[in-house]
C-alpha cells in the first residue's frame, strides 16, 4: 500500500471510532458531535459554505497578490543596495518591524467599518512579513561565489537578474507564499468572525450564536480545506514556475 492509501485507511479508521464513542454516550459529550452530523450540516449549509469559501479566498488572493508585488521589489532592491556581501540588508529589519504599527490602525478600522477592503489590507500585511522574511533569507544564503563569477564573467544588469537573482528568489517566493497564505487565511476568517459580515468567520459567529457545534465542526473542515487547496494551488505554481525557469535559464 502506498503512503496515501496508508493515511486514508487512518482517517476512515478515525472517522468510524469517532462515529461510535458519539453514538454510544448518546450525544452526552457535547463537545464532539459525531460526523453523521456534522455531514448533515455540511449538507444542509453547503451552499453558504461554498459561497463564504469563495468570498475568503478572494479577500486571500487580493492580499498575496498585493503583498507579492510590494515585497519582491523591495527585497530586489534592498539586495541591490547591499554591499557588504550576502548579509540581508539592514534595513529589512525595519521592514519586518513596520507593519505591526499599521496592524495597531487596520484592528480599529476592522471593527469600526469592516468591510472587503480593511481584510485584505490585512491579509496584505500578513504576506508581505513572511514574504519579506523569506525572501531576504534566501537572497542572503545564496552563495558569494556565484554572484562573484557572474559579475568577474561581465554579466550584463539584465543577464545577472535573469540568471542569479530570479533562481536564487524562488526558493524564498514560494516557502514566504506558503506561511502568508496561511498567515492571511487565518487574518480573513478571525476579521470575519469578530465583525460578523463576510466569509467563514461570520458562519463561525452564527454557529457560536446558536450554539451549533456540528456546524462549528463542519465550518472548521472547510477552512481547513481551504488551506489544503492554497497549498496545493501553490505548489503547483511552483512546480510550473521552476519549470519553465529551467527552461528560460539554460
Amino acid at each position: 500500500m502506498t503512503p496515501w492509501s496508508h493515511l486514508a485507511v487512518r482517517v476512515l479508521f478515525a472517522v468510524a471510532a469517532w462515529e461510535v464513542v458519539a453514538r454510544a454516550t448518546g450525544g452526552r459529550l457535547e463537545l464532539l458531535p459525531s460526523p453523521g452530523r456534522v455531514m448533515f450540516e455540511l449538507w444542509t449549509w453547503r451552499l453558504s459554505l461554498a459561497e463564504k469559501s469563495a468570498q475568503d479566498l478572494l479577500l486571500v488572493f487580493a492580499g498575496l497578490l498585493i503583498g507579492l508585488c510590494l515585497a519582491v521589489p523591495l527585497a530586489l532592491s534592498l539586495d541591490r543596495a547591499d554591499d557588504q556581501g550576502r548579509k540581508p540588508h539592514p534595513k529589512s529589519r525595519w521592514l519586518l518591524i513596520f507593519p505591526w504599527p499599521l496592524l495597531a490602525l487596520i484592528l480599529p478600522a476592522l471593527v469600526w467599518r469592516g468591510g472587503g477592503a480593511v481584510r485584505i489590507a490585512l491579509a496584505a500585511l500578513c504576506a508581505f512579513v513572511w514574504l519579506m522574511r523569506s525572501l531576504r533569507d534566501s537572497l542572503a544564503n545564496t552563495p558569494s561565489e556565484l554572484w562573484d563569477l557572474a559579475r568577474s564573467l561581465g554579466a550584463s544588469p539584465w543577464r545577472f537578474e535573469w540568471k542569479v537573482r530570479v533562481p536564487a528568489l524562488l526558493p524564498g517566493l514560494f516557502g514566504g507564499l506558503r506561511g502568508g497564505a496561511r498567515a492571511a487565511l487565518t487574518a480573513v476568517v478571525v476579521a470575519g468572525f469578530v465583525t460578523g459580515d463576510l466569509g467563514l468567520g461570520r458562519l463561525a459567529a452564527e454557529a457560536v450564536f446558536r450554539m451549533n457545534r456540528p456546524l462549528g465542526v463542519a465550518i472548521l473542515l472547510a477552512i481547513l480545506s481551504l488551506a489544503l487547496a492554497l497549498e496545493a494551488v501553490i505548489r503547483v505554481l511552483e512546480r510550473v514556475t521552476r519549470a519553465a525557469a529551467h527552461v528560460a535559464t539554460r
